[in-house]
């Protein structure tokens, strides 16, 4: 099973939750595991914009069956298309936006290249992608 983890912290969050959510179903996957919505508060970098640290996000995580027999990096593009779609720029790293979306885990996968890391990176630090990926599958265990 393929995990992804959403958030959002502008505009209409659980739209912009929703929005990614249809077109992961469209163009990536069928979900059919969806975790309930976690508001949280922003991981905030030294420096970080004055306005930055008012800007909650909702997170939540899907999982579902890949429509295909993507390559790693091959998703991540996919996944890349789909949050320019619904309106996320190139911003610094951590700045608020419209939607984040991360590939957590994929199976027993383990990938890494310079641009991807699967299981993610921070998944293990993070409890707002963990607790919401272990509320829908409380078997997972990191590979």
């Amino acid at each position: 099973m393929l995990y992804l983890g959403l958030g959002s912290n502008l505009g209409e969050r659980k739209k912009n939750l929703e929005g990614a959510i249809s077109l992961i179903s469209q163009n990536i996957m069928a979900v059919t595991k969806r975790s309930s919505i976690m508001e949280t508060e922003p991981l905030l970098p030294e420096n970080y914009e004055d306005d930055w640290k008012d800007k909650y996000h909702l997170n939540m995580v899907i999982g579902g069956t890949p429509h295909k027999d993507f390559e790693p990096e091959e998703l991540l593009a996919e996944v890349k298309k789909i949050e320019a779609q619904l309106g996320r720029k190139p911003a610094a790293t951590w700045a608020p936006r419209i939607i984040d979306i991360d590939i957590l885990a994929w199976g027993d996968l383990k990938y890494e290249s310079a641009t991807l890391t699967i299981p993610h990176k921070e998944l293990l630090k993070r409890d707002f992608a963990l607790k919401p990926l272990l509320e829908i599958n409380p078997k997972w265990v990191h590979p």
